[in-house]
């Protein structure tokens, strides 16, 4: 019933519920982290100063990629009259590539610790970084794989037929698409921010995600206006493109990564075969329940393809 309603009070219950969610998570990280760290408050301006200045870059950098992230929403507001049906259209596959960005980025938050205390204590970290690398690739082509081939699938999930496309307009499943090479190159914006971030090179960092925005903004003043959402997001594709030739070569050259024989390999035999069977599953698939269903198998059979390939052995060794 909800998912055809048209009664405002359900996105408020909703709103509330993600609110409660976030009190509970809160509380539930707050008692364990007090009994792991005990916290005593008290105002040092000495020690304030020190941390903020020595945390300020990295704050700018992380702002900057923000921005260049968040900035399609913010332009397809201000520059399109038909803003509330273009965000909507837009806003399911926005909320996808969102999750697509926390998942790599909770993956680094684990690594980076480690990352750089070997980093302080002179030990050889390309094996780390060759298997974070390697993850980040299979869950690139996993998020990229299923938003550009199963997109009307994904679609009906998350919304209803009336959000599809038409030969007259562009709907939530292009949006889905376009959204597809952003959420396989975001991960590898990402590893470059770690390393960078690791190294102390934040002048690099700050630098690029500067450019990253100002050719955002000038992106989506001139595609924004004329194409909507598809413009916004193409704006994006080319800003996610560029920051990556930007940083890789450098952070691979910085930190060479170790990836045991064959694993790329068997990356891209992963990714193929799974690419087949999403592409011939896809025309199939007419409604949220076959999708959630299907979903399930494709879970099963992302398992079994991790086993067939041997890519889990990348992360045994």
């Amino acid at each position: 019933g909800v998912r055809f309603s048209t009664d405002v009070r359900m996105e408020e219950l909703f709103l509330w519920i993600g609110a409660a969610g976030a009190v509970l998570l809160f509380l539930l990280s707050l008692f364990p982290a007090h009994r792991l760290l005990p916290v005593r408050f008290c105002f040092d301006r000495t020690l304030i100063t020190y941390v903020l200045l020595l945390a300020a870059p990295y704050g700018v950098a992380y702002l900057g990629m923000a921005f260049y992230r968040q900035l399609d929403v913010v332009f397809i507001s201000l520059l399109r009259s038909d803003f509330a049906i273009q965000n909507a259209y837009y806003g399911f596959a926005g909320r996808v590539e969102d999750m697509a960005f926390l998942v790599p980025t909770l993956l680094l938050n684990s690594t980076l610790p480690i990352l750089t205390a070997r980093l302080a204590e002179k030990q050889d970290v390309r094996g780390l970084l060759g298997k974070t690398l390697l993850l980040l690739l299979i869950l690139g082509s996993i998020f990229f794989l299923f938003s550009f081939l199963w997109s009307r699938p994904l679609t009906l999930l998350f919304t209803t037929p009336a959000y599809l496309s038409t030969p007259d307009h562009p709907g939530s499943d292009t949006a889905f698409r376009l959204m597809a090479l952003p959420m396989f190159l975001n991960g590898l914006v990402l590893y470059c921010f770690y390393v960078f971030l690791a190294l102390h090179q934040w002048r690099r960092l700050i630098l690029s995600f500067s450019v990253g925005v100002i050719l955002s903004v000038v992106l989506n003043l001139l595609l924004t206006p004329l194409y909507g959402f598809v413009g916004a997001a193409t704006a994006l594709i080319v800003v996610h493109i560029f920051l990556v030739f930007l940083l890789l070569p450098p952070a691979l050259r910085a930190l060479k990564p170790a990836l045991l024989s064959g694993a790329v390999l068997r990356w891209m035999l992963f990714t193929f075969i799974l690419g087949a069977c999403l592409t011939v599953t896809a025309p199939f698939i007419s409604s949220a329940s076959l999708t959630a269903i299907s979903g399930t198998f494709a879970i099963v059979l992302m398992a079994g393809l991790l086993w067939v390939t041997g890519l889990y052995r990348s992360f045994s060794s």
